[in-house]
């Protein structure tokens, strides 16, 4: 039947990720294409380290371009302008391989994502949304100060809450869904593959694209779905699909990047986002299924949560 025919080609294809690897050329384009906070900067140190690269630019808005050693390294929240630059990328070498009569030579290409826990992707959010008035000050850190900082910010991100979903919902709807769509796929499916393969799923890009009707920008390119819950596996994960290895160093946590609001960050990460609140998030599930599939994925669609 359909359901058991569609759960073998799962498995083949998580049988197929465990012995997939990106050939070590230094053609490779890495592209982080990811939702804020999601480890997006220590991805892309790892990857211009790994290919050795230089100053980065923005050649498009809100896109980073670094040209390495051993090939391209792009980092950016804008599925749509990170796009157009792989293309552009793309495009030139492969004229550059015809030119010298080299046209069966493939460029490399590997894009990051990943997924995060609402609990803790929404403080770091919020703090990154009011880092100028939180984070950059350097605040009384006497035992009183500390906890009239606490009620301050706990009050401030419940207002956030309340009053900047459009952000939330940006930063759920706009780079993620569009990803796992345009590799034929979607996040409940990537989640149950990373759940089996331990913290990551490796999908294959189909022989077609939407974003880019006949360019095929994304043929041959392949998307490395990471759970920010297993950054700990995450060089030995990026090693094995980057047979040269990968340079990762976990960056910087939000209490070292905000010492003054230690007790208040953690206080935020103990907040139970309530039951109304993940309702106002999700909104109508016609309109939002990956919101909707996210907070399933973990586990925050029952009142007990």
């Amino acid at each position: 039947n359909k359901r058991g025919r569609k759960a073998i080609q799962q498995g083949k294809r998580a049988n197929r990720q465990a012995n997939r690897r990106l050939p070590s050329k230094s053609s490779s384009v890495i592209a982080v294409i990811n939702t804020p906070k999601c480890g997006t900067g220590g991805l892309t140190t790892g990857a211009s380290q790994t290919l050795q690269c230089g100053v980065g630019q923005e050649p498009i808005l809100g896109v980073q371009h670094k040209d390495c050693q051993d090939g391209h390294v792009i980092r950016t929240h804008n599925v749509v302008n990170g796009m157009q630059l792989l293309n552009d990328i793309r495009k030139s070498f492969k004229q550059q391989k015809q030119q010298k009569g080299h046209e069966d030579d493939q460029q490399q290409c590997l894009i990051i994502t990943a997924v995060r826990d609402p609990q803790t992707w929404l403080p770091s959010l919020f703090l990154e949304s009011n880092r100028n008035e939180l984070c950059d000050r350097n605040e009384d850190k006497s035992a009183s100060r500390q906890q009239h900082l606490s009620k301050k910010v706990m009050r401030m991100y419940k207002h956030w809450m309340n009053t900047d979903m459009h952000r939330v919902r940006w930063g759920l709807n706009y780079v993620r869904p569009q990803l796992l769509e345009e590799f034929g796929t979607n996040l409940r499916t990537e989640m149950e593959n990373i759940e089996r393969n331990g913290g990551y799923s490796l999908i294959p890009h189909p022989s077609t694209s939407s974003l880019h009707d006949g360019d095929n920008v994304l043929n041959g390119c392949e998307l490395l779905f990471l759970r920010m819950e297993d950054h700990e596996k995450w060089p030995s994960i990026l090693s094995s699909v980057l047979p040269g290895g990968f340079t990762y160093d976990k960056p910087s946590g939000r209490v070292d990047l905000c010492p003054n609001i230690k007790e208040a960050y953690k206080d935020l990460l103990e907040y139970k986002l309530p039951y109304r609140d993940r309702n106002a998030i999700i909104g109508d599930d016609s309109i939002s299924p990956h919101i909707l599939d996210y907070f399933n994925a973990y586990g925050y669609l029952s009142p007990n949560k």
